[in-house]
């Protein structure tokens, strides 16, 4: 594949399929065809230019080019989680470049998820969808504080916690803000007294789990 740069004027002679990018060059063979590809780097309306000269005639094309900047989209299945659970991402991803994830907020400095290893749970539903889900356990172990924090999805990879670098970098990023909160158990109701050989009914509410221990102190 070769890239021609917008802006440019390129000469098209015959020869064997090349791209001289030094000497603004194309070379095309004997069936008169050749795909180049154009990767800009920034926004905006550019002109690229063909000049042939076959010694019968000069030929001159130019092609207007229009180029939008990739936009990622995201979005999470809740505002707020237990800390604990699994937090659920999806959106969409216009640069169809991989993934990458990072997380801080609330004592918590910058830094990747590894989507790699048991920490992520990643599925792709199309060219521009995409699905993810971040671990509970992983949560968990960062041994978070309640509040508030940001999940930023980038097409950087960056295994270091330079943010910049990974954000301002990218060909797109875009941040999902989410709230941790610690799950707690509350009694709603229970017996005040009980005969012996009565059963001692207590009702209340676990969030974040489906299993809970009782103690008896007495």
């Amino acid at each position: 594949t070769y890239y021609l740069n917008p802006n440019n004027k390129y000469i098209v002679e015959p020869g064997q399929d090349d791209f001289d990018d030094a000497a603004k060059t194309v070379t095309i063979g004997n069936d008169g065809k050749a795909a180049f590809s154009i990767k800009a780097v920034d926004s905006g309306t550019f002109n690229l230019q063909f000049y042939a000269d076959n010694s019968m005639e000069e030929i001159e094309k130019e092609i207007e080019l229009t180029f939008t900047k990739a936009r990622i989209t995201a979005s999470a299945d809740k505002d707020k989680y237990f800390i604990g659970t699994d937090i659920k991402l999806s959106g969409t991803n216009e640069a169809e470049d991989p993934l990458y994830y990072y997380i801080e907020g609330v004592n918590l400095p910058f830094r990747k998820i590894d989507k790699n290893n048991d920490e992520m749970m990643k599925n792709v539903k199309g060219s521009k969808n995409w699905e993810a889900t971040i671990r509970g356990k992983y949560i968990s172990d960062l041994k978070p504080d309640a509040g508030g924090y940001t999940i930023y999805i980038s097409t950087m990879n960056i295994d270091s916690g330079d943010k910049e670098k990974a954000l301002t970098g990218a060909n797109a990023y875009t941040a999902v803000p989410i709230n941790l909160v610690q799950p707690e158990i509350r009694i709603t109701s229970a017996s005040e007294v009980v005969a012996h050989g009565d059963k001692l009914v207590i009702k209340g509410v676990a969030e974040s789990t489906n299993r809970i221990k009782y103690y008896i102190f007495g």
